[in-house]
């Protein structure tokens, strides 16, 4: 394994200690899933689709996210935008780390979701990696 993506499995295993929320944002096939699931192998993972509503996430958030376990991966988070307040409100009563980890395509509309959603607790619950080509990019820390 080359040193980049081991780089970017040591960061998810090192934040999901820290933060209750880790978001994978990077563009299209870049590898944001593989990775997760190479870091994660054991935790489950729900895939988003853009127009089916998998297992009523988007009708009834809270129902869907009581009907899994954490930790949880949630791929493709955009086409699910209804679970970020549901997300936010589990989060703000359980203070245990590495609770969501989610994917999500790089694009204005989700990051605006994102942050008005999680604006009381972002600084201290979530914490985002950016994904591009096999490169981890995020704040302070090497590319």
């Amino acid at each position: 394994m080359s040193t980049k993506p081991r780089f970017a499995k040591n960061t998810l295993i090192e934040y999901g200690k820290w933060f209750r929320v880790v978001l994978v944002l990077g563009s299209r096939q870049v590898g944001k899933t593989h990775l997760l699931r190479e870091t994660f192998p054991n935790i489950p993972l729900v895939t988003f689709d853009p127009v089916q509503d998998i297992h009523g996430a988007r009708k009834d958030p809270d129902l869907f996210l009581d009907s899994f376990p954490r930790p949880l991966i949630l791929d493709e988070i955009q086409y699910a935008p209804e679970l970020f307040a549901a997300l936010k409100r589990r989060i703000d009563l359980d203070d245990k780390p590495g609770q969501y980890f989610l994917t999500g395509s790089q694009n204005p509309a989700m990051l605006r979701q994102v942050a008005e959603s999680m604006a009381v607790s972002a600084s201290s619950n979530w914490t985002v990696l950016a994904w591009k080509n096999w490169r981890a990019l995020a704040t302070g820390l090497p590319g």
